[in-house]
């Protein structure tokens, strides 16, 4: 009897029984067809939803989180900072989970390959953006960004009494890594003469001489 009814007379309950003998009665290749052809649409904007209702937590997460330092080291040899980063936490006593300690090892130097550049065009957008609070790197490396007033003074960073007791490790804006934990505890860095400068742009000034007095406690 409801098949025999105008289309438009039907109820919304048998229109829908209609739907379901019409998709039952069909292939799994036709209802595949069916459905993208009748229901596109729809599911396009199911999509967009769910990665619209995505994007919104995300961007809600990282609006509620405050980068503490930011840490640049570059040439790292080490797979994993996990075990720095949580260390740092209790020595600066970090208790908030939205606030965070960066540490970047994914620069890299060196020949002249795509990496390498990549990295430089990085460096430059960070010093650029003034994101990054501390840079470990090479001699060769510090060499090239140590321009007038890039870096700290380590006397203004960190007073007189750590420089007397670091004098082997302190140059006039940097210290030396090889000696600290960066090298002994946690093998971030595998080179020699590893240089630690503290950008002199910083917002995070206590932060990082809290870093330096962790690394050579």
């Amino acid at each position: 009897m409801m098949q025999k009814k105008h289309e438009s007379d039907l109820t919304r309950k048998e229109k829908w029984q209609l739907e379901r003998e019409k998709v039952a009665s069909m292939s799994w290749k036709k209802r595949i067809e069916y459905f993208f052809t009748y229901y596109k649409w729809v599911l396009v904007v199911a999509v967009a939803v769910i990665a619209l209702g995505v994007f919104g937590v995300n961007w809600y997460k990282n609006l509620q989180k405050e980068e503490l330092l930011n840490v640049v080291i570059v040439n790292s040899s080490a797979p994993s900072t996990e075990n720095l980063n949580q260390d740092l936490r209790k020595a600066l006593k970090i208790k908030d989970k939205n606030q965070i300690i960066t540490i970047d090892t994914s620069v890299y130097t060196g020949e002249g390959n795509q990496t390498t550049y990549n990295s430089t065009m990085k460096l430059s957008v960070v010093m650029g953006a003034r994101t990054a609070d501390i840079f470990v790197c090479d001699k060769e490396t510090f060499a090239t960004y140590n321009q007038d007033g890039v870096f700290l003074s380590v006397e203004e960073l960190m007073g007189s009494e750590f420089c007397e007791e670091h004098a082997e490790e302190v140059g006039e804006n940097y210290m030396l890594a090889n000696q600290s934990k960066l090298a002994e505890e946690y093998g971030i860095v595998g080179y020699e003469d590893a240089y630690i400068g503290v950008f002199s742009y910083t917002e995070h000034r206590e932060h990082a001489k809290a870093f330096v007095e962790f690394l050579f406690e």
